[in-house]
């Protein structure tokens, strides 16, 4: 599993963002109903004439992606969702949508990925399926994958839970 897409562009506007997508072979436009768009982000892989455009709140973390070469799909993750992506068509599927902001992946290699968000964490397949999750009770403020598959989440007030991702 590598991540190719990087971004490429921040726009003022939805219309420079299609503009600029345009320029590729093939895209995909992630976000369209966003209620308060405030973000406009391209991303695009730095040896395909693949890209995403993203229509994002503008909250929480930069978007990131993750890409699975057996399956040829994206998972993107930005705002409070989760985006699987087929760079040959274009076609997407959310995956998940969390009550809290995306804030990360981990890399399981071709077992999947780990999904930090503001209120916990899940394991998603290479095949975007949902293979285990975890809700926190509090806000997320730090994480860390240890051995054996061991996460470890801070939470705001401190405490810490550490969970095996099976």
């Amino acid at each position: 599993m590598r991540s190719d897409l990087i971004i490429q562009g921040r726009y003022d506007a939805q219309s420079q963002l299609i503009s600029e997508l345009k320029k590729f072979d093939k895209y995909a436009v992630l976000g369209e109903g966003s209620e308060a768009p405030g973000e406009y982000i391209l991303m695009a892989g730095s040896n395909s004439r693949f890209s995403v455009g993203i229509i994002a709140s503008g909250t929480g973390i930069t978007p990131s992606s993750v890409y699975f070469e057996r399956e040829d799909l994206y998972f993107v993750g930005f705002d409070a969702t989760v985006i699987m992506v087929d760079p040959n068509t274009g076609n997407q599927r959310t995956i998940c949508k969390f009550l809290g902001v995306f804030y990360a992946f981990f890399d399981l290699s071709e077992n999947g990925v780990i999904v930090i968000n503001e209120l916990g964490a899940s394991k998603l397949t290479s095949k975007g399926e949902v293979a285990w999750r975890f809700e926190a009770d509090d806000i997320v403020s730090s994480w860390e994958l240890g051995e054996e598959q061991k996460l470890r989440l801070t939470l705001i007030d401190g405490r810490e839970t550490e969970v095996y991702v099976p």
